[in-house]
């Protein structure tokens, strides 16, 4: 778990925040999509080569 995306995932959320993929790209910077796309299992860039 040492990608952007998996650590904006594991982080709890501020208290008051929305937990929302929304949310946490605009705490994390990391885009939206990539978010929503690791939270639903798909690997990234570096352990799909990784498999390879």
């Amino acid at each position: 778990m040492s990608d952007r995306a998996s650590k904006a995932l594991a982080e709890a959320s501020l208290p008051g925040e929305p937990q929302t993929y929304d949310a946490r790209s605009k705490r994390s910077g990391v885009p939206l999509a990539t978010l929503y796309y690791r939270d639903y299992g798909r690997r990234s860039k570096e352990e799909k080569a990784e498999g390879q």
